[in-house]
């Protein structure tokens, strides 16, 4: 049977769009069948066929005039179905492909979301929260002296013990000696200079030692040397100054909740003729208990994951992404902050360490505007970032919940929070995602049988 709608008759003008939009139940109606309703009799009782949009067996529309004319009194519309069941047969041929495309929307953002998360999360992790290749542990890497002292000479440890810091403000050459005894580094009033034809030099480029010697370097030939800066301080690896092994030190995995010294070390050096040498040691220092952090990672996934349940889901969800974006901005700065060299190194470290979150950032300020404006597509944007911001923001960091060192400007026990901030909000983002879809493929599926929300009249 085909459904129909019954409007009032009228004298003068007829049933045109203006008209329709005066009467929002039918309109809504009409739209929901995607009928182009314009009536041009005048006669009560005269019914006319329009065709719907979306084809089928039951592709056209009843249109009847029914009552008396307008000028005789006020007009009484009455809008129904002539059959529940085809009723709901023909708005569910009409918002078939609607809900078709909205699924294959879904999909295909969830796929890339998961694609993006899986594929960034290995190559994001690894220089996201290091300085130089240093990331959390429990080793330090502590200073002793400078022996002898030397006025307008002095050293520091710099980057959680990934680098030493050599000032020579004198007009005298500093020369460091590199691990068979050759000159290795120079710093004094021309600037800073490395040599070479020093087999140290090549090992000392990368943290463990995998840049290769070339053939030419020679430790027993003279300085060769090579300008670095105009700088009066240089800065420089060494490999004594951390331990490089996979395995824990034997002291260590007897009893790791336990203080230990690891080793001590020495840099010798000349200066004007002498011999200088800086000394330190490396130490193991166990970290805190990570519980804390973990249930507060737990307790701002449940409440971000628990906003997709509520009335203003849109607004709080996207306060919710713009704040986990926030932490691990700020979380990012306090690591690039830690970089020894000034604001422009500082920088470099920021930009190239962020590459993949900075994306992350922008899709999720997107989602969040998506959010704020109840759009639907805002979960799939904001369980995106969310699912990166979690693996490399959060969990690429993870150690620091546990480590009592890391390459980090300020407390800490601040990088802790914002990293389990980080996991939590961002998985919980993942997970209101899967609830507010839902929620609302619920509220918004057509039950079968089901007689349509506006009253029918026979």
């Amino acid at each position: 049977m085909v459904p129909s709608i019954d409007v009032p008759a009228a004298t003068e003008a007829p049933l045109t769009r203006r008209t329709v939009a005066s009467r929002p139940a039918l309109t809504a109606t009409a739209m929901r069948l995607g009928a182009a309703v314009a009536v041009t009799t005048k006669d009560a009782g005269s019914v006319t066929s329009y065709p719907l949009n979306a084809p089928s067996s039951a592709s056209t529309i009843s249109v009847r005039r029914t009552g008396r004319p307008a000028s005789s009194g006020p007009e009484a519309s009455t809008l129904g179905w002539a059959s529940a069941a085809g009723a709901s047969a023909t708005s569910a041929v009409a918002q078939a492909p609607r809900r078709a495309a909205a699924r294959l929307l879904h999909r295909t953002l969830t796929t890339l979301g998961v694609l993006l998360a899986l594929l960034t999360a290995g190559a994001g992790t690894a220089s996201a929260h290091t300085v130089g290749g240093t990331g959390s542990s429990n080793f330090h890497t502590v200073l002793g002296a400078l022996s002898p002292a030397t006025p307008g000479v002095s050293a520091t440890v710099i980057e959680d013990g990934n680098r030493i810091q050599l000032t020579n403000t004198t007009a005298t050459d500093l020369v460091v000696l590199g691990y068979d005894g050759e000159p290795f580094l120079r710093v004094g009033p021309a600037g800073t200079f490395h040599n070479k034809l020093s087999a140290s030099y090549y090992y000392n480029i990368d943290r463990f030692g995998g840049t290769p010697v070339p053939t030419y370097a020679d430790d027993k030939a003279a300085p060769v040397w090579v300008r670095d800066s105009m700088s009066d301080v240089a800065r420089f690896h060494d490999h004594n100054t951390h331990y490089m092994s996979t395995d824990l030190p034997p002291l260590v995995r007897a009893a790791p909740g336990q203080p230990h010294l690891v080793s001590e070390w020495t840099v010798p050096m000349t200066y004007g003729g002498r011999s200088l040498a800086i000394t330190g040691q490396l130490r193991w220092v166990p970290g805190p208990s990570p519980l804390p952090w973990y249930a507060l990672a737990l307790l701002t996934g449940l409440g971000a994951a628990a906003l997709a349940l509520t009335r203003r889901w849109g607004r709080l969800l996207a306060a919710a992404t713009v704040a986990v974006i926030a932490a691990d901005v700020v979380h990012s700065v306090g690591i690039a902050a830690s970089s020894a060299g000034g604001l422009g190194v500082q920088l470099s470290t920021f930009v190239t360490g962020n590459a993949v979150e900075a994306v992350a950032w922008v899709v999720g300020l997107v989602g969040a505007y998506l959010l704020s404006r109840s759009r639907i597509a805002g979960f799939f944007v904001t369980g995106t970032a969310g699912a990166v911001l979690a693996s490399v923001g959060g969990l690429g960091d993870v150690g620091v919940l546990r480590h009592s060192a890391a390459p980090f400007a300020w407390p800490l026990d601040l990088e802790r929070a914002l990293t389990a901030v980080t996991i939590g909000t961002g998985l919980g983002l993942v997970v209101a995602a899967v609830l507010g879809v839902r929620r609302h493929d619920a509220v918004t599926a057509p039950r079968a049988g089901a007689r349509s929300p506006v009253a029918a009249r026979a």
